[in-house]
């Protein structure tokens, strides 16, 4: 059981992490990086509330 839960858990971040570049690569057009940083950290911040 822990094991397919841990490829479960991996498969989640592979491609939480395959659109988080897109979301990167896109939002730097218009953003400074620290400021795209700090709002991206906000947003996260907040669903975790």
């Amino acid at each position: 059981m822990r094991k397919s839960l841990f490829i479960g858990y991996l498969l989640i971040y592979v491609f939480s992490a395959s659109f988080n570049y897109f979301f990167v690569k896109f939002g730097l057009r218009y953003a400074m990086p620290l400021g795209y940083m700090s709002i991206r950290y906000a947003i996260a911040g907040a669903c975790w509330l």
